[in-house]
Protein backbone atom coordinates (compact mmCIF):
# COMPACT_ATOMS: atom_id res chain seq x y z
CA UNK A 1 0.00 0.00 0.00
CA UNK A 2 1.23 3.32 -1.00
CA UNK A 3 0.78 5.92 2.03
CA UNK A 4 -0.95 9.06 1.64
CA UNK A 5 1.93 11.48 1.74
CA UNK A 6 3.62 9.60 -1.07
CA UNK A 7 0.84 10.00 -3.21
CA UNK A 8 0.67 13.54 -2.40
CA UNK A 9 4.09 14.00 -3.03
CA UNK A 10 3.47 12.27 -6.68
CA UNK A 11 0.63 14.52 -7.36
CA UNK A 12 2.82 17.53 -6.91
CA UNK A 13 5.54 15.91 -8.71
CA UNK A 14 3.12 15.57 -11.73
CA UNK A 15 1.49 18.62 -11.75
CA UNK A 16 4.70 20.95 -11.44
CA UNK A 17 7.61 18.72 -12.34
CA UNK A 18 10.15 16.75 -10.07
CA UNK A 19 12.31 19.23 -9.37
CA UNK A 20 10.01 21.29 -6.87
CA UNK A 21 10.20 18.47 -4.28
CA UNK A 22 12.96 16.16 -2.90
CA UNK A 23 11.12 13.71 -0.89
CA UNK A 24 12.71 10.83 1.22
CA UNK A 25 11.72 8.62 4.18
CA UNK A 26 14.44 6.94 6.24
CA UNK A 27 12.76 3.88 8.73
CA UNK A 28 14.45 1.96 11.50
CA UNK A 29 18.10 3.27 11.95
CA UNK A 30 18.67 6.57 13.07
CA UNK A 31 20.89 8.86 9.74
CA UNK A 32 24.76 9.26 10.77
CA UNK A 33 25.66 12.35 12.54
CA UNK A 34 27.59 13.15 9.26
CA UNK A 35 24.73 12.82 6.82
CA UNK A 36 22.12 14.47 9.16
CA UNK A 37 24.37 17.78 9.34
CA UNK A 38 24.81 18.32 5.49
CA UNK A 39 20.80 17.47 5.50
CA UNK A 40 20.33 20.22 7.74
CA UNK A 41 22.80 22.79 5.63
CA UNK A 42 21.13 22.17 2.69
CA UNK A 43 16.98 22.30 3.98
CA UNK A 44 15.31 25.49 4.35
CA UNK A 45 12.87 23.95 6.90
CA UNK A 46 13.08 21.08 9.21
CA UNK A 47 9.39 20.02 10.01
CA UNK A 48 9.12 17.19 12.64
CA UNK A 49 5.32 16.06 13.92
CA UNK A 50 5.53 13.37 16.32
CA UNK A 51 2.88 13.04 18.72
CA UNK A 52 4.75 11.38 21.09
CA UNK A 53 8.36 12.37 22.13
CA UNK A 54 10.82 13.58 24.62
CA UNK A 55 13.56 16.08 23.77
CA UNK A 56 14.72 15.42 20.44
CA UNK A 57 18.06 16.44 19.56
CA UNK A 58 17.08 17.29 15.88
CA UNK A 59 15.93 20.73 16.01
CA UNK A 60 18.98 21.88 18.06
CA UNK A 61 21.44 20.34 15.39
CA UNK A 62 19.32 21.90 12.50
CA UNK A 63 19.97 25.14 14.05
CA UNK A 64 23.55 24.47 14.97
CA UNK A 65 23.97 23.38 11.34
CA UNK A 66 22.52 26.79 9.64
CA UNK A 67 24.46 29.25 11.66
CA UNK A 68 26.56 31.87 9.72
CA UNK A 69 27.87 31.87 6.90
CA UNK A 70 24.55 29.49 6.24
CA UNK A 71 21.02 31.74 5.85
CA UNK A 72 18.73 30.65 8.79
CA UNK A 73 16.23 28.03 8.48
CA UNK A 74 13.14 27.51 10.37
CA UNK A 75 12.17 24.75 12.67
CA UNK A 76 8.27 23.31 12.35
CA UNK A 77 7.87 21.21 15.76
CA UNK A 78 4.90 19.27 17.32
CA UNK A 79 2.92 20.75 20.19
CA UNK A 80 3.30 17.43 21.54
CA UNK A 81 6.95 17.68 21.63
CA UNK A 82 9.29 18.53 24.50
CA UNK A 83 11.11 20.66 21.91
CA UNK A 84 8.11 23.21 21.96
CA UNK A 85 8.52 24.21 25.49
CA UNK A 86 12.85 24.62 24.97
CA UNK A 87 12.19 26.68 21.58
CA UNK A 88 10.44 29.62 21.56
CA UNK A 89 11.12 30.16 18.16
CA UNK A 90 10.17 27.21 16.50
CA UNK A 91 6.92 27.33 14.79
CA UNK A 92 3.88 24.71 16.19
CA UNK A 93 1.72 22.47 15.01
CA UNK A 94 -0.96 20.08 15.36
CA UNK A 95 0.63 16.49 13.66
CA UNK A 96 -3.42 15.84 13.57
CA UNK A 97 -4.31 18.75 11.46
CA UNK A 98 -3.32 18.64 8.14
CA UNK A 99 -4.58 22.40 7.35
CA UNK A 100 -2.29 23.70 9.82
CA UNK A 101 0.28 22.11 8.97
CA UNK A 102 -0.08 23.06 5.16
CA UNK A 103 -0.24 26.73 6.03
CA UNK A 104 2.73 26.77 8.71
CA UNK A 105 4.60 25.08 6.17
CA UNK A 106 3.44 27.65 3.27
CA UNK A 107 4.64 30.31 6.17
CA UNK A 108 7.85 28.63 7.10
CA UNK A 109 8.66 28.96 3.11
CA UNK A 110 7.75 32.57 2.69
CA UNK A 111 9.08 34.22 6.07
CA UNK A 112 11.76 37.00 5.27
CA UNK A 113 15.50 36.85 6.25
CA UNK A 114 14.63 39.38 8.80
CA UNK A 115 12.08 37.12 10.46
CA UNK A 116 14.77 34.11 10.70
CA UNK A 117 16.62 36.26 12.36
CA UNK A 118 14.18 37.73 15.34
Amino acid sequence: AVCELCFIVNRIQETFGPQVIDYGEMAGASMPIDRRLALWKASDVLLLTSIREGLNHWHMEYIYARKEPSPPGVTIASEFSTICSVLNGALRVNPFAIQMIVATLDKALSIDIQEHEV
